[in-house]
């Protein structure tokens, strides 16, 4: 069996995250495993998954539409292709005459269902809106003709809601958890810091009223640290401006892994929160860190984070708080959810994700 998957996720990306990430560790541990593989992209790059040893297959293109007639037109030489993520221009791969798989990392990239159509008005990017238009009428007629082979999902929750919404047999779908880089994520030995701060990726506005209330009522001494602006994080920065905590709160944008890593282990608590969620990773390098977490209690979070986390009522702004203040305040809970969650996050690996992947892989196979 030979085996393409697409990297140029990785090409492309300004920063190591999300699907980027994804693909980077899956290639390199299916390199420590000695697994082989065709890298699949678009263009010339020096990152290290290309001086592995793995042949390439660079066609090359650039832009989407580009992409796009370039695969009607490429002759895959493999048995099965991987596409890391189901972006438009890859339609034609699926068209192949080879065996496809895809990994769908969340729901809203291939169906909005009912209860989550207002999520649509956060995609303000008319490029963006575009793809997401095409893709999410096509996949699911992909899926009914059978042009897809396998899809793989990073979590149970996200396996039922593929079957549910878009009546994807249980026999194509595959639960392969994404890794934890145990390597990089882990516990230093660090001082205290001095302010004290909580830790977010999660710049939303029920989070700066959660801090505001703490601060107010409870007048911690700890600053809010969000390193991302995805969602909300322009209107998070008026409130709190308008709240006059700003002064408090830092918006840090993009921050360097070997930096993220010295937070979350100097954080007295990481706070994610989600609309949805297939799978949180942040949480669970946060929690390889010894950093208790607090997530939203929603989709897939019980799946990863029952009995080592706090699962807080989404947007509820007084559960919310009331939960950071109680791991601010309780050494005994604290140190629970941080044993709690060290012990949870061996269960996640990249070599782990690898050998579950080759074992889908050969199943599609046949």
């Amino acid at each position: 069996m030979t085996v393409a998957i697409t990297t140029d996720p990785v090409d492309s990306a300004k920063y190591l995250k999300g699907v980027a990430n994804y693909t980077k560790n899956i290639v390199l541990a299916f390199s420590d495993l000695n697994f082989p593989v065709t890298l699949f992209h678009y263009q010339k790059c020096d990152d290290p998954i290309y001086q592995l040893g793995f042949p390439e297959v660079v066609v090359r293109a650039s832009g989407s539409f580009s992409k796009f007639l370039v695969n009607r037109k490429i002759k895959l030489d493999v048995d099965l292709i991987h596409i890391t993520f189901p972006d438009t221009f890859y339609i034609p791969l699926l068209n192949k005459d080879v065996k496809k798989v895809v990994t769908v990392h969340d729901l809203l990239n291939v169906y909005f269902p009912p209860h989550y159509k207002h999520l649509k008005a956060r995609i303000t990017n008319p490029k963006a809106w575009l793809q997401q238009q095409i893709i999410t009428r096509t996949f699911p007629k992909l899926v009914e003709k059978n042009k897809i082979d396998g899809i793989i999902t990073t979590s149970n929750f996200l396996s039922s809601e593929l079957n549910k919404w878009l009546n994807i047999p249980n026999e194509k779908l595959f639960t392969v958890y994404e890794g934890v880089d145990h390597n990089v994520f882990k516990q230093l030995n660090l001082p205290e810091p001095d302010p004290p701060f909580i830790l977010s990726e999660s710049p939303f506005p029920e989070l700066i009223k959660a801090y505001y209330l703490l601060k107010r009522i409870y007048d911690i001494e700890h600053r809010l640290y969000i390193f991302s602006k995805r969602g909300y994080g322009d209107e998070a920065m008026k409130l709190a401006r308008k709240l006059k905590i700003h002064k408090y709160v830092k918006f840090l944008g993009y921050v360097p892994i070997s930096q993220l890593v010295r937070m979350y282990n100097q954080a007295s608590v990481f706070v994610r929160l989600d609309e949805y969620d297939g799978f949180n990773l942040p949480s669970l390098e946060a929690m390889a860190c010894g950093c208790p977490v607090i997530v939203h209690n929603i989709d897939a979070a019980p799946e990863f984070f029952g009995g080592c986390a706090l699962l807080a009522k989404p947007f509820d702004v007084y559960d919310l708080a009331g939960n950071i203040y109680r791991v601010l305040t309780d050494d005994d809970l604290k140190n629970k959810m941080i044993k709690n969650g060290l012990e949870r996050v061996k269960q996640f690996s990249w070599h782990k994700t690898a050998k579950t992947l080759i074992k889908a892989y050969e199943e599609v196979f046949g």
